[in-house]
């Protein structure tokens, strides 16, 4: 339902200003089960006359009851952004792979056990999360694998995150995706942006959020690949909206837009970068702290870009002497104190991504232990357009 879909589901006030709680009863055929972003309650037969049958057509309350159908019943008792309603209904399969994550999917063995492998870290994510930004306040934290047709790479739906299949990659690289959708638990689905307009609230605030966790779990070396993937593509971006620039700010003004049809890395990188500049300017444990308290003050709100701003200069007093406050949130483009991320591997990567330009390839040996972060610094690195000899195919 990302970013005002729902409205095609149920009648709803569609903006994340307005919090929802919510009952559903699914009613599907027997020999398929339901998966929701909410408290799964029970599975039961269904019951004449529920469901609000006396508002439907004739002979819906049979159809309701008939003997071939099986109700899922589904709460969601936190107050949500309507854009996380999600549900799915299929033929569905599931693996525990830890304390409160099951990994749901069609059910085909070799997918689920892909998929088992893939996430099987994720509660160490969940723990680095607590203790990073406080407790998870959404009981489980399952993930839902869907068909390839699904074309986004996650949604942080709470209790059930969507993930496209091509995150599952062999080599549990793909476990970082679900660190962005675990990261939106705090940042998003707790704090939400009051509308599209602050989304950076949403998409920056989660984005080093993810980063965190991955570095705490995973190493700083992998954590600084991501950032460095993130400004490539935030350098890209300012190159698309060059005759648009309202939308390389944080906070634009989208009055009469699709969010949709603007849809970029800017909240996501930029918004990233302003974080990671406060934390430069006052110091991680400094940061920590004040991530900790915003998420407690705000938790379960909506909040706009003033109400942020407001709240650090409360918190942090100064900051606004030491950073331009309004050039990051207001301003075009990148901002000149932005960082490109530093350190042994990312250099080596883009050194030799640079050096292909020049007709050299890397050797085996140099690409030997890279997972699929190395690579996909290493392409998003090379020319647009090469010639057709720089290409070699390989069939085994």
């Amino acid at each position: 339902c990302q970013c005002i879909h729902a409205r095609s589901i149920f009648p709803c006030q569609d903006t994340p200003a307005a919090r929802i709680r919510y009952s559903a009863l699914l009613n599907v055929p027997r020999e398929l089960s339901a998966v929701m972003s909410a408290r799964h309650v029970d599975r039961r037969s269904p019951v004449s006359g529920e469901g609000h049958s006396h508002l439907l057509p004739g002979g819906f309350n049979s159809l309701w009851c008939s003997e071939t159908r099986v109700v899922e019943e589904f709460q969601m008792n936190q107050p949500i952004p309507p854009y996380l309603f999600a549900f799915a209904v299929g033929e569905l399969g599931f693996r525990e792979v830890g304390p409160r994550t099951r990994v749901y999917s069609e059910a085909v063995n070799s997918v689920l056990d892909a998929a088992a492998k893939e996430f099987a870290g994720t509660e160490e994510m969940i723990r680095q999360g607590e203790k990073l930004f406080g407790d998870y306040d959404w009981e489980r934290f399952d993930l839902l694998v869907l068909p390839p047709s699904f074309p986004y790479g996650g949604m942080e739906n709470p209790r059930m995150v969507f993930l496209t299949p091509t995150v599952i990659k062999g080599d549990a690289s793909g476990a970082q995706v679900v660190a962005h959708e675990l990261a939106h638990s705090w940042t998003g689905n707790l704090i939400t942006n009051v509308n599209n307009e602050h989304f950076w609230l949403n998409e920056g605030f989660t984005t080093y959020a993810e980063r965190r966790i991955v570095e705490a779990v995973q190493g700083e070396d992998r954590a600084i690949l991501n950032t460095g993937i993130g400004w490539k593509g935030l350098n890209e971006e300012m190159e698309r909206f060059k005759d648009n620039l309202e939308f390389t700010k944080l906070k634009n003004n989208q009055e009469g837009v699709d969010p949709d049809a603007v849809y970029s890395e800017v909240p996501y990188e930029k918004g990233f970068q302003f974080l990671w500049r406060i934390e430069r300017q006052i110091g991680r444990p400094a940061f920590d702290e004040f991530i900790k308290k915003y998420i407690a003050t705000f938790k379960f709100k909506s909040i706009d870009t003033h109400t942020f701003l407001k709240f650090l200069k409360a918190n942090v007093p100064g900051i606004e002497k030491e950073i331009d406050l309004v050039l990051w949130t207001e301003g075009t483009g990148i901002p000149p104190d932005a960082y490109e991320p530093v350190s042994n591997l990312y250099t080596k990567i883009v050194s030799l991504a640079n050096e292909f330009k020049l007709g050299r390839m890397p050797r085996e040996d140099e690409v030997a232990d890279w997972r699929g972060q190395e690579w996909e610094l290493y392409l998003e690195n090379l020319p647009k357009v090469i010639e057709a000899s720089q290409v070699v195919l390989v069939f085994s």
